[in-house]
């Protein structure tokens, strides 16, 4: 079975949620992990996942945490690039500026 298990802070996946993410694995689970990007990268906290077999993909969410942004095709794209709207906000629009795939800067609209 293949599990999504998503997170407002990305080292709570390996401190908190951890053993849970480790045991599905070894059941032979594929889990897969979402967090907003940390500052500084947060390099370690992508190892230690990859080291439990866990893959981890990263979403825009901003400091307040009330926004998650839609990019479509977002794989193709380059930073910079602007939102196609907000999850379960029909009218979002977002400022161009810093507005990337893996941060979000000054919604302006709902």
């Amino acid at each position: 079975m293949r599990i999504a298990v998503v997170a407002g802070y990305a080292p709570s996946l390996v401190h908190f949620r951890g053993p849970l993410l480790a045991a599905l694995t070894a059941r032979g689970h594929e889990v897969i992990a979402l967090a907003p990007p940390e500052p500084g990268g947060g390099l370690g906290t992508e190892a230690a996942l990859r080291a439990m077999g866990i893959r981890l993909l990263r979403y825009p969410l901003d400091p307040g945490g009330i926004w998650v942004l839609r990019f479509d095709g977002a794989a193709a794209r380059a930073d910079g690039a602007k939102a196609e709207g907000g999850l379960g906000e029909p009218n979002f629009t977002s400022d161009g500026v810093a507005t990337t795939r893996t941060w979000l800067k000054s919604p302006r609209s709902v």
